[in-house]
């Protein structure tokens, strides 16, 4: 069966809603591009997502180019006022890198002229395809997976980030009504992607559209997983078996799209079928080209067995290695006679004096509390437990920060939310600091691996395999919070909590936490998800604060389960699951059902957003709320409480 290819429209064709607003052909001059807002010199922070987005401009116009421009004839004005504002933007982005070179600015000049002319879209493709790869090289920008994507990781991401629009299987349309509508990725255009290309769609987002960008929020090897399932719901895709065509390297599979996979398995000079196609894209792994040898008669199950398992092994010896230096140790110390209140022991002062292993600045201080935390950022922010902290007199104590390496420093208390056992710390040193690699607790799933890492106070670390035992069922810590949380096989001791949870792929997915109370120095890992902790910790490293605002609602993210609930569906905005009686939103006349579409002006895309401005707005200021309730739009205003003592989390 040969493959067939549309080639009138790719994944992100959505007509008229992309980057800006083009006028008639005559409108189109061809003048200078605007200067881009990058700063020279600013390489490691700035200059690989401006490189990234340039790049994916270019292969927008390599895509769509060919909806607006055929046998020379404009065929959409819109379409093609959207190419040209492409290339310009990818112009001045350019011209404002570090080691712009006039060679590659004159090529993206002529990729201009040939769009304002109208050329054939084969050129026009052709030479944004070169451009492409040139840039990406200069700046060694590799985008291509680091490790094998994984499929099923990828259909729990399409679930829970892209199925309430695109459905369940792919086919668009959900939910209806949606203007412009999800694209189907069950077309047999879908040939004509690759995974790169769904990979910064999704990180980038399209503009004016529903399409989020996903790329603050999930990984590069989620967006992966996500880009390589997303070419499996192709109508027709069958994941059989296929061992007669050269097994192609990651790199080939990510960079080619399904008609040139086809290209590059047949080059050997076989009959390729769209059969052989779907196996390699159901089948990803890191090939070398050539064909798999078969089994040596001699090879055992036993040999094979063992090989499994010194791969494991290796896997968590990464991990330990890599996260290692990014898990820190928290104590407390105290003036002496100081009380610092709370449910806290002193739980390290016997190890602390045992092991005579302190830091000069807490001489004549008593050590309080102990336990992990872990570098998220290499300014020296620090995510931990606030019990750690909780009740610390404003004068006189002292957090003490042990680094890798018996470095010792200071740390400053940022905020805390204690509803959540969160608190942010700042390392004032000027030094960068190793931080971790954020992943994604979306996707985290039953019987996937856990690993908790501490660092316990004096010189023992902590490290623990096992499996996630439940997945978080909600997004929003203001009711129900244990199932707010990741729960793990795991056990650890008290000195650990509070560090990273950690997926074999050595993404910090949770920060650990004890399952009820510590009995004996030992407690089950339950871990607060990565999302709403870091959702709290950009919230908390601005205010400042130790209270946890309230306005008495429960909040769930807009998805397909909740769509149904609904009898009208505004695009965006969150579903209120629960309001307390009394609370601020009861009083104002909040009900259940209602979609909360904005606070304060601020549009709601997710739980994380309300979590957001409920800290941005602060306790005791005034808030509107813009409700969607049956297709009718209700304001309301409210006013942050904090949260009372009477109204626990479950």
């Amino acid at each position: 069966m040969r493959l067939i290819v549309g080639a009138l429209a790719l994944f992100w064709a959505l007509p008229g809603l992309l980057w800006g607003v083009a006028g008639s052909p005559a409108d189109l001059v061809d003048h200078p591009p605007a200067p881009s807002s990058l700063r020279r010199g600013d390489w490691s922070s700035e200059a690989v997502p401006q490189v990234r987005r340039l790049v994916f401009r270019l292969q927008y116009i390599s895509g769509d180019y060919g909806l607006a421009v055929r046998g020379r004839q404009i065929l959409d004005t819109f379409e093609f006022g959207e190419m040209v504002q492409m290339i310009r933007r990818a112009e001045a982005t350019y011209r404002e890198l570090p080691a712009a070179k006039p060679g590659t600015l004159k090529k993206l000049g002529a990729l201009r002229r040939l769009i304002v002319d109208r050329a054939e879209w084969s050129v026009v493709r052709e030479h944004s395809d070169a451009l492409q790869g040139e840039i990406l090289e200069q700046y060694r920008v590799d985008d291509t997976p680091v490790a094998v994507p994984d499929l099923s990781a990828g259909a729990e991401t399409y679930r829970g980030t892209c199925a309430s629009c695109h459905g369940e299987d792919g086919g668009g349309s959900e939910p209806p009504g949606m203007k412009p509508a999800p694209t189907s990725f069950r077309d047999e255009r879908m040939n004509s992607l690759s995974p790169y290309h769904i990979l910064n769609a999704t990180r980038f987002g399209i503009d004016g559209t529903a399409m989020a960008a996903y790329g603050d929020i999930l990984s590069d090897s989620q967006l992966w997983d996500l880009a390589f399932f997303v070419l499996t719901l192709r109508e027709n895709f069958r994941a059989g078996d296929s061992t007669r065509t050269k097994r192609p390297p990651l790199a080939v599979l990510a960079k080619l799209s399904n008609v040139e996979l086809a290209e590059y398995l047949g080059a050997g000079g076989e009959g390729v079928t769209s059969a052989d196609v779907d196996f390699h894209r159901s089948h990803p792994a890191a090939g070398n080209g050539t064909r798999e040898p078969a089994l040596a008669p001699d090879q055992t199950r036993g040999n094979d067995a063992l090989t499994v398992a010194l791969q494991l092994e290796d896997a968590f010896v990464q991990v330990a290695e890599k996260i290692g230096p990014s898990v820190v140790g928290v104590t407390t110390f105290l003036p002496p006679g100081a009380d610092a209140g709370g449910s806290g022991s002193d739980q390290s002062t016997a190890a602390w004096r045992v092991a005579e292993r302190r830091p000069d600045f807490t001489e004549g201080l008593r050590a309080h509390r102990s336990g992990s935390g872990f570098v998220v950022s290499d300014d020296g922010y620090i995510l931990t437990r606030h019990e750690l902290v909780e009740g610390l007199p404003a004068a006189g104590s002292i957090l003490a920060v042990e680094l890798s390496g018996d470095r010792y420093l200071q740390a400053r208390l940022v905020g805390s939310e204690p509803s959540i056992d969160l608190a942010v710390l700042k390392l004032e040193d000027a030094i960068k600091f190793s931080p971790v690699t954020i992943g994604s607790s979306d996707g985290v799933r039953a019987g996937q691996w856990a690993i908790a890492v501490g660092d316990p106070p004096g010189v023992e670390r902590a490290f623990a395999a096992g499996v996630v035992s439940a997945s978080p069922i909600r997004e929003c810590y203001q009711e129900n919070l244990s199932a707010t949380r990741i729960q793990t096989s795991l056990q650890a001791s008290a000195g650990s909590f509070g560090g990273p949870l950690v997926n074999i792929r050595s993404e910090v997915v949770g920060m650990t936490l004890p399952h009820g109370a510590v009995a004996e120095g030992r407690s089950v890992v339950d871990a607060l998800p990565i999302e709403l902790a870091m959702t709290v910790f950009e919230a908390l490293r601005v205010v400042g604060t130790q209270r946890s605002p309230w306005i008495g609602i429960a909040v769930l993210d807009l998805t397909r389960t909740t769509r149904r609930k609904l009898s009208s569906s505004p695009r965006t905005g969150v579903y209120i699951e629960d309001v307390f009686d009394p609370s601020p939103a009861a009083l104002a006349g909040v009900q259940v059902g209602d979609v909360l579409v904005r606070m304060n002006g601020n549009q709601m895309l997710s739980v994380a957003d309300f979590q957001k401005w409920l800290y941005l707005v602060g306790i005791g200021q005034p808030l509107t709320l813009e409700l969607d309730r049956g297709g009718d739009l209700v304001e309301v205003t409210v006013t942050i409480e904090e949260r009372p003592s009477s109204i626990p989390t479950r």
